[in-house]
């Protein structure tokens, strides 16, 4: 439980080049909100500042620490106004079956203390879940990925990788040069850059947004002469880098700039990509978490100490090996 990957996540070949949910000015990936109402709320906010066609998709795990009945139905009504894709959370819990736990298909890296606390948190979420029948056969129904296309180019909006909806080949740890560490559907490591541009190339995007892994990356590639960028937003709902408690949104537009600060900005030929800050009040989600998972309990085990002071990842980590 926790560490297997469901048969039913892997994508169909060529299904994710098929795909076409229409066009946009700009559009936010929000990945990782779990269930972080606080976040959400500086979500809206942001995506309010922006003018023409904007198009906010939440991508996947917007519910985890939001086991309270009531901030449960306020994640489920925001995220219903807007669009959403599923992570193996909003899967799993829209099916009886238990045998996948969290479905977050953990890698051997991760330790399995963290896992088997995370199959905790699922458990009791899925119970609060339970009392939401309505929204529990909407989450059976959502889509796994989008494709937006953004100023003629498409984007593909994931909440794993490629092969998988709770595939790691997109993880920092996936992706730094000398790390082997395996992808859920059982290939090799993303550290060879012939492997990223086979991928680029198979599911015919320009730009891929993902999250699933809780650490933000970017990195750029050439395939056949064209730039392609690959960013995951890490979380919006949850600190991202030591010493800051903020979350992360990847922005990409046709050429507006951001309203909000950028930590990263990057070309790619018609578009503007962005790493936003999501700044939501700390404080008062610390309050409201506290309330939920009080110490002892096994998300607090899992994510106190990131939520007060962020984890071991350094801001250049996230983008130092992009490539120009």
């Amino acid at each position: 439980m926790g560490r297997v990957c469901p048969t039913d996540y892997f994508y169909p070949e060529g299904a994710l080049r098929a795909a076409d949910d229409g066009d946009a000015d700009v559009v936010y990936a929000a990945g990782g909100l779990y269930g972080n109402i606080e976040a959400l709320l500086e979500l809206q906010r942001m995506v309010s500042l922006e003018r023409g066609r904007v198009r906010l998709v939440f991508g996947g795990d917007f519910h985890w620490f939001d086991v309270d009945d009531t901030d449960f139905s306020r994640i489920a009504q925001a995220v219903g106004d807007f669009e959403a894709i599923s992570g193996n959370v909003e899967r799993e819990l829209g099916r009886d079956e238990t045998s996948a736990g969290c479905g977050c298909a953990y890698p051997p890296f991760v330790a399995q203390g963290f896992v088997d606390h995370s199959n905790e948190i699922f458990m009791r979420l899925k119970q609060t879940a339970h009392r939401f029948k309505e929204h529990r056969a909407w989450l059976a129904g959502l889509p796994t990925y989008r494709s937006i296309r953004v100023a003629g180019e498409r984007i593909l909006l994931l909440h794993g990788d490629t092969r998988s909806l709770a595939g790691w080949a997109f993880a920092a740890e996936s992706l730094s040069a000398n790390d082997s560490v395996a992808a859920c559907a059982g290939l090799a490591a993303a550290t060879s850059c012939s492997w990223l541009a086979r991928e680029f190339e198979r599911v015919d995007a320009r730009v891929i947004a993902c999250s699933h892994t809780c650490q933000p990356i970017v990195r750029t590639i050439d395939v056949q002469g064209e730039r392609r960028l690959l960013m995951n937003n890490g979380a919006c709902g949850m600190p991202n880098f030591r010493g800051h408690r903020y979350g992360i949104v990847t922005r990409i537009s046709s050429g507006a700039p951001p309203v909000s600060g950028s930590l990263h900005g990057i070309q790619i030929g018609p578009l503007r990509c962005d790493a936003l800050v999501v700044q939501y009040n700390s404080d008062a989600w610390l309050t409201r978490f506290d309330r939920q998972w009080p110490p002892g309990s096994a998300a607090e085990r899992n994510y106190a100490e990131r939520l007060m002071h962020g984890p071991h990842y350094e801001l250049h980590q996230a983008w130092e090996q992009t490539r120009a």
